[in-house]
């Protein structure tokens, strides 16, 4: 199944920011071993050399660990999985504050928006919980 890639930043960052978030949402677990680097490809429908271009960063960075001759397993490092989730929710919630101030938000005004959002999101939760035990 091949994927959508922006042409914005490079292919391989793309895949870096891709198999973290697979870690941080609980897909790939801490000390599971990583699909080959060709089955990557494979499944990204790219070059094997831009996926193993971004193994290397990531081992680089102690996401992954390489054991020759047995393949790439996610760390188990808790420290190393907490830095990935800072890393991508300080992106998202940096992006989407430069955003609300861009529409003239100011910051008052922007926590109670997200405040009132997580109220919304937390029960529509409890609501989805309680329907499903009826």
């Amino acid at each position: 199944m091949k994927q959508i890639f922006s042409d914005h930043f490079p292919i391989y960052l793309q895949v870096v920011e891709r198999i973290k978030t697979q870690i941080i949402i609980g897909v790939v677990k801490p000390g599971e071993k990583l699909c080959a680097v060709r089955e990557l490809a494979n499944l990204f429908g790219i070059n094997p050399n831009t996926v193993q271009k971004a193994c290397q960063l990531l081992e680089q960075e102690g996401i992954i660990i390489s054991e020759r001759g047995s393949g790439n397993y996610i760390t188990d490092d808790p420290g190393i999985i907490a830095a990935i989730r800072s890393e991508l929710s300080g992106g998202v919630t940096g992006e989407y504050i430069r955003k609300m101030k861009e529409y003239g938000f100011a910051s008052p005004e922007i926590v109670r928006i997200l405040t009132d959002g997580i109220k919304e999101i937390e029960n529509g939760e409890k609501n989805t919980d309680e329907s499903l035990r009826q």
